[in-house]
């Protein structure tokens, strides 16, 4: 527990044995240690689950796992949406499979939380590696880059649904592996609405919607690009404009409750 609260990780695997073991060290090896770690898994046929299992028995931070294995294909959206179901934190963290956190990402993240008690989304920056570990140039939170120049590190900032609720109509906010949400948040996301494509639009939508949202300009995350990513590194190839109108309707919906 930190300072009262009880911490969750959610994690969504699906044939991620390369890559796993490193993340849940990074996961594991927090200066602020987290109380459960929940993954779904979507199936996989290599070596993911074994990996998991044997991390799970020797970690010591006494850290309790839960590792559900319905190998029921839900894809990426529908297995964060599993993985959540089952958190019990009071702040919940998601995680891809691939990416490595900073060891002090928990400490500040949870920080943010407890200096601002009408947070429920507390996202942050992320640098991009691939699969050798190798950094690649490019902004992460480039939408976000562009709306909040000269921002100092390590600062953070509030996005006002003044500011912030037409970007989060649009499309995602940002991606769901530098989010951390609290109970109440999952509990009003759950479950996930078919109009939004996926679960990190809907989470910083409705985080911005209830002006609770909060950037932290900190790196915190190494971003993995290696090719077969699930999310995070594909275009939507959607229609915009019909996206755009069912965000608008989500958004109006919203404004009369």
């Amino acid at each position: 527990m930190y300072r009262g609260n009880k911490i969750s990780v959610a994690i969504a695997t699906y044939n991620g044995e390369k890559y796993v073991k490193e993340q849940l060290n990074s996961i594991i090896d927090q200066t602020v240690p987290v109380d459960e770690i929940v993954i779904s898994d979507d199936g996989s046929n290599d070596n993911t689950l074994n990996v998991i299992s044997q991390l799970a028995a020797i970690n010591n931070q006494n850290i309790s796992f839960l590792i559900l294995t319905d190998n029921v294909n839900h894809g990426p959206r529908g297995n964060f949406e599993n993985a959540l179901f089952h958190c019990t934190g009071d702040f919940i963290f998601l995680a891809d499979q691939d990416d490595i956190w900073y060891r002090e990402k928990v400490e500040k993240i949870m920080n943010v939380f407890l200096q601002n008690h009408d947070a429920h989304l507390v996202c942050h920056e992320a640098i991009l590696i691939d699969k050798h570990n190798g950094f690649i140039n490019g902004i992460f939170n480039e939408r976000l880059a562009r709306k909040l120049p000269g921002l100092e590190n390590d600062s953070y900032i509030k996005l006002t649904k003044n500011s912030f609720l037409d970007m989060t109509v649009s499309g995602p906010l940002t991606n769901g592996m530098v989010m951390c949400i609290s109970k109440w948040l999952k509990d009003q996301s759950l479950p996930f609405p078919k109009a939004f494509a996926s679960h990190d639009w809907w989470l910083g939508f409705l985080a911005v919607k209830n002006d609770s949202c909060y950037y932290l300009n900190s790196v915190l995350t190494k971003y993995r690009l290696h090719g077969d990513n699930t999310t995070g590194n594909k275009a939507y190839t959607g229609n915009l404009l019909n996206k755009i109108q069912k965000g608008i309707g989500h958004v109006q919906k919203f404004k009369t409750n």
